[in-house]
């Protein structure tokens, strides 16, 4: 209530950048008759305040949105600062889901469950499920559901490598190149698995998912298919090479998901970058990642059943 009275409270305040008349005026109220027309939630329209900018010449579009945003974020801060009410641009978002394909027509057939998954990332997971409309969260969030897993499977993928090393007849435990290859099989990272986080990720790629399968789905739509098969300005260079069947998607994939992942989370690949493009919440870029999303989900999927084991109940 203390809330809804706050917002009632700003309806008709109007700002003006300085006594000068014709000076740039903000005027946040009530939404007009044209606005109710075109808002994105008419249902929801009583509930939201508008935000009229006048005193300005502005002929190009991209121009007036620079201009709302900067305003807003402004004006929204100082407001959220003194009142402690968050508010936020009603946005129109590209954002789209093609799960539909993916579906059977005929009706699936039901079992009494016979497998668990661990707690924390099936919690993830469920959580993401949950996330319409907030790509950044919900591909971080699929990619904690994987990264759960990192540990196990990169210890995996070292044991191999360092029994194979070891069964090598010429082995020699006292000869300082021999132990070498066994320090670099094992090249510790950070956490509890081998390796640094992208040769985690690959292991945990290699371990869980079907090239197969991965083929398939990454081919199933022809918009997919070119979607992933061309570099994505601002999003990632990391094509993959879906017309070479002889080719580990898996490897390209985790290479993609990675780099997708550390301009999400404001990190670089390696230590030789400079500075890491970002990818913003409301961006144009981020609009683009509903391929991406339904890939690291379809992967996230992949993970999980690989890990789960039967029911105990």
């Amino acid at each position: 209530m203390e809330e809804t009275r706050s917002r009632e409270n700003m309806k008709g305040l109007t700002l003006q950048a300085s006594d000068q008349e014709g000076s740039p005026k903000a005027i946040l109220g009530n939404p007009s008759k044209e606005l109710e027309v075109l808002a994105i939630n008419r249902n929801a329209i009583g509930r939201r305040l508008s935000l009229r900018i006048e005193n300005l010449t502005i002929k190009r579009y991209d121009d007036a949105l620079n201009i709302l945003e900067r305003v807003t974020n402004s004006l929204f801060y100082q407001i959220d600062l003194n009142i402690n009410i968050p508010l936020s641009l009603a946005r129109q978002r590209h954002y789209r889901r093609l799960e539909n394909v993916q579906r059977s027509i005929e009706s699936p057939e039901f079992k009494f469950p016979e497998s668990e998954y661990d707690r924390a990332p099936i919690e993830l997971y469920w959580y993401v499920r949950s996330a319409s409309g907030m790509p950044l969260l919900q591909y971080l969030a699929f990619y904690q559901t994987i990264e759960f897993y990192f540990p196990a499977y990169s210890q995996a993928e070292s044991r191999r490598k360092i029994k194979n090393i070891l069964k090598d007849p010429s082995f020699s435990p006292n000869r300082d190149v021999d132990i070498g290859k066994v320090l670099t099989a094992l090249r510790l990272g950070g956490g509890y698995g081998f390796g640094d986080e992208r040769s985690q990720l690959k292991a945990t790629l290699l371990e869980c998912v079907n090239q197969d399968q991965l083929r398939s789905f990454l081919t199933l739509s022809e918009e997919r298919k070119e979607f992933f098969a061309s570099k994505t300005k601002g999003l990632t260079e990391h094509k993959l090479s879906l017309n070479n069947q002889s080719a580990d998607l898996r490897n390209e994939v985790s290479e993609r998901i990675y780099d997708i992942r550390c301009k999400i989370v404001h990190t670089k690949n390696n230590a030789s970058e400079g500075e890491v493009e970002l990818l913003l919440p409301f961006s144009i870029e981020s609009d683009l990642l509903y391929f991406d999303i339904e890939l690291i989900q379809f992967i996230a999927r992949q993970v999980l059943i690989a890990a789960s084991s039967p029911i105990r109940i």
